[in-house]
């Protein structure tokens, strides 16, 4: 096995999977990258038996074959070479043998031997999502997503086909148990998915950072009873679907009439983090006392001191005083992209909505919390 490649592409390459290869060294093997030669030049694969990725480059094949080298450690190793190519051959008993200029390395690799290949997905159902829309949905979902494994089901987020009645499209939901983000996006395509996917988190990290590469350009999503797979060129990610039951999320989102106020997202912003910085290290608990068009926002820290600040909104509520996680608010009001959101208030006992003003294709819930 012997070729050249451009440093720049297999850097980006490596650079690539950096997220996908298992550093646990449970399975060695899995810390790993597979290269082989293929027709076009060579073939990276990197998997952890739960995501895996591959993807065809440009080279000038030598010799054909196949080796495993360790993720990590070859990066570094192209990172940092001195000249715009790499040659890469292999030696006996699984060595490799990288030059570029008068840089020189042995590196001993594996056998490939046992490496996971990217499952079949047959009677799979396939459909075309733009891959803005995709790189959208997971940016406006993904941060709510639970890290609790206790409650399995919502360690991922839920992708779902809307019916003609909600405006049809697809929609991804996530919810920590505190909060609930949700997004719409149209797609091509006749395919049934009512029945929704639980997507993992950290296939959904990965998979986000492959769509600047799909830019605008479709993407062939097929989706079987327990994988997902994306297809764009000659890239090609797997990830193994959650078995969890996502909970009934429609029932968290407010039906009755809420109090509305409209403020500007970037004023809000700002006034937000600064009042938090007084906030509890633990709750991130801040105040929210509107009155007619007027909001101030304030926090106390037995430990700390006290914050406050005014607001002018426009607003139909005569009183109201609820409290709030900042950094919950903080996250959704980043997510959003409008010059003014619309913020829904209730009482205490019922979550506030937060969404861009004039659209409704996402929207965040957030639970309010018990002020002292």
């Amino acid at each position: 096995m012997e070729f050249v490649i451009e440093r720049e592409t297999f850097r980006r390459a490596l650079e690539r999977v950096q997220g996908i290869v298992d550093r646990r060294n449970t399975i060695p093997l899995l810390a790993n990258v597979l290269i082989q030669t293929v027709d076009s030049g060579i073939k990276i694969t990197a998997s952890d038996m739960e995501i895996a990725f591959t993807g065809e480059y440009e080279a000038e094949v030598m010799s054909s074959g196949e080796i495993t080298l360790g993720a990590k450690q070859l990066y570094e190793i192209v990172n940092n070479l001195p000249l715009e190519t790499v040659h890469m051959k292999r030696l006996e008993n699984d060595w490799m043998e990288i030059t570029s200029g008068k840089a020189y390395f042995k590196i001993v690799g594996l056998s490939s031997e046992g490496y996971p290949s990217i499952p079949e997905m047959d009677g799979a159902k396939t459909f075309l999502l733009n891959g803005t829309a995709l790189k959208e949905m997971i940016e406006h979902t993904y941060f709510s997503i639970a890290t609790d494994d206790s409650r399995y089901g919502l360690n991922g987020a839920f992708l779902e086909q809307l019916s003609e009645e909600e405006g049809g499209g697809l929609r991804m939901i996530s919810t920590d148990g505190h909060r609930l983000s949700l997004i719409n996006r149209p797609y091509s395509g006749d395919v049934d998915l009512k029945e929704g996917y639980l997507l993992p988190r950290k296939g959904l990290n990965e998979l986000k950072k492959l769509c600047d590469e799909f830019g605008d350009e479709d993407v062939e999503v097929s989706f079987s009873n327990n994988s997902a797979l994306f297809k764009h060129n000659k890239i090609v990610f797997f990830m193994r679907l959650l078995e969890g039951d996502f909970p009934d999320y429609r029932q968290v989102i407010p039906r009755r009439s809420l109090k509305r106020m409209v403020v500007g997202r970037e004023e809000f912003t700002r006034a937000l983090k600064r009042v938090s910085i007084l906030s509890s290290e633990k709750t991130h608990s801040v105040r929210f006392r509107l009155e007619g068009d007027t909001l101030e926002v304030s926090a106390s820290n037995p430990d700390l001191g006290e914050s406050r600040e005014t607001l002018e909104v426009e607003s139909d509520a005569e009183s109201l005083t609820i409290g709030f996680n900042a950094r919950y608010f903080l996250d959704a009001l980043g997510a959003l992209n409008g010059e003014r959101v619309v913020v829904k208030l209730g009482d205490s006992l019922n979550p506030g909505i937060v969404k861009d003003e004039g659209k409704d294709d996402v929207m965040y819930v957030v639970m309010p919390m018990r002020l002292e």
